[in-house]
């Protein structure tokens, strides 16, 4: 039995955090839809959404009873594009990615700090051994701060727009989870 499972997306847009911590579970259905494909962001929910026959929430619900019941530990990896969007940034180093994934399965992350997403609500490390501390913050990678914040509140506006496709069906714990889009710009 594990202690700790992950999840990899693969992110396009160089903003999503390499790493962070899935431990509001109740946000896991929104959470799974996130994941975007370069150079086109894309949705699909449960990662394969025509061939689910339930509302995503109750595979959800059935993976959060499944790390509840088993004491395991969520983690969200991108492995995707830092320091800007495809064809800008480059893609996370893959040292990094198995830095981030070995401390996070095997417990070195337990007692880490952490710091919220502004946006997204997500709990990410602050550092990790081997792993620059600006690959946890996606927005210390670009050069341009402004062209950053624009693409993380577009992100977080289409990731509000699909999920209105399966808000119906969600708890209201759910719908509150996701990303916020208040006057949150990140600091230059």
């Amino acid at each position: 039995e594990a202690d700790a499972d992950s999840f990899l997306s693969l992110h396009g847009w160089g903003v999503v955090e390499s790493l962070h911590a899935a431990k509001k579970l109740h946000m896991e259905p929104r959470r799974l839809t996130i994941l975007g494909a370069e150079p086109e962001i894309t949705f699909s929910a449960c990662f394969g959404g025509p061939f689910m026959v339930h509302h995503p929430y109750v595979y959800a619900e059935m993976l959060k009873a499944r790390l509840l019941k088993h004491g395991v530990a969520c983690w969200l990896v991108n492995t995707g594009w830092t320091g800007g969007p495809f064809g800008v940034g480059k893609r996370i180093s893959i040292r990094h990615t198995r830095d981030l994934l070995n401390a996070a399965l095997s417990g070195k992350l337990k007692d880490a700090k952490f710091r919220k997403d502004p946006v997204f609500g997500f709990d990410v490390p602050t550092e990790c051994e081997g792993v620059p501390s600006q690959i946890l913050d996606p927005a210390q990678t670009w050069g341009d701060r402004d062209a950053y914040n624009r693409h993380y509140r577009a992100l977080a506006a289409r990731f509000i727009e699909n999920f209105k496709l399966m808000a119906d069906g969600c708890p209201p714990e759910v719908l509150e989870g996701g990303p916020c889009l208040l006057e949150v710009m990140v600091e230059k």
